[in-house]
């Protein structure tokens, strides 16, 4: 385990407005986005950070869990209150997506690729995923909490088999151990930069740098949901976030949730 986070050394990186001038850090918790769902139930201030050097119950999407060892990786949420309608939430993720990306090129000068629609990719290793939840009423969104995982520091070899074969981190593909708190630091910087564009209304400047990043667009695919399956080709986004997939048949679908296999 690697010398762990300092939030005055955090304070001392960040220079952001809003995201990140209030973070709870915790060294063990169940779940950072359990927490700040809480926290933001009981009115916590958009910008609000929950970050843990651990976590023994770490979501992922669709009930999975995200591993979480201790002092070697960031695990962050976000608190946000986004005057949006619950249609528009899609594109949060997009936000967070984008930052994660932008800030792993910082770092490393790797280019990495997005996964639709939030697995941060480096030669086809998952390095970072993203998770949005939400509370809403009256199709608005009341608040949103975006969880952000980045496999920093990690070996690989010490990770779950079952991940083995698909997880990567930043020091595996540099060679060397990654600033904790300056990555996070310049994380929450480009997050709050894209968020504020997205709520400038600039919802097409955001996908265009996410397009750019896209690991999806032009492979074959198969979408697994509740609805069954279906194959095609991935042929671009909408203005929500949304995945266009051109059938065979040359029906072209709009896809707001599902898990993706590339096929080619």
């Amino acid at each position: 385990m690697k010398g762990l986070l300092d939030l005055s050394d955090i304070r001392q990186k960040l220079n952001t407005k809003i995201i990140g001038k209030e973070i709870r850090l915790f060294e063990d918790i169940d779940s950072t986005n359990r927490e700040a769902m809480v926290l933001g139930a009981s009115g916590a201030k958009e910008g609000t950070v929950v970050l843990a050097e651990s976590q023994t119950g770490g979501k992922g999407r669709l009930g999975r869990t995200w591993y979480s060892p201790k002092g070697e990786n960031l695990y962050l949420s976000i608190i946000l209150r986004p005057p949006v309608l619950l249609a528009e939430a899609q594109l949060i993720t997009v936000v967070a997506a984008v930052s994660v990306a932008e800030t792993i090129k910082k770092f490393t000068d790797i280019r990495p690729g997005v996964k639709w629609p939030n697995d941060i990719l480096i030669n086809r290793r998952k390095v970072a995923g993203i998770l949005t939840e939400l509370a809403s009423g009256n199709d608005k969104v009341n608040y949103l909490v975006v969880g952000i995982g980045i496999n920093l520091n990690m070996e690989i070899s010490s990770a779950p088999e079952e991940i083995r074969g698909i997880a990567g981190s930043l020091k595996d593909f540099t060679g060397r151990e990654i600033d904790r708190a300056g990555f996070l630091a310049t994380n929450l910087s480009e997050f709050e930069y894209y968020y504020m564009i997205f709520k400038a209304g600039e919802r097409q400047r955001i996908m265009d740098i996410y397009t750019g990043y896209s690991a999806t667009l032009g492979n074959r695919i198969r979408v697994r949901s509740l609805e069954g399956s279906i194959e095609g080709i991935a042929c671009g986004f909408n203005m929500e976030g949304g995945l266009l997939l051109k059938r065979d048949s040359g029906i072209i679908d709009t896809i707001l949730a599902g898990d993706i296999e590339h096929i080619s």
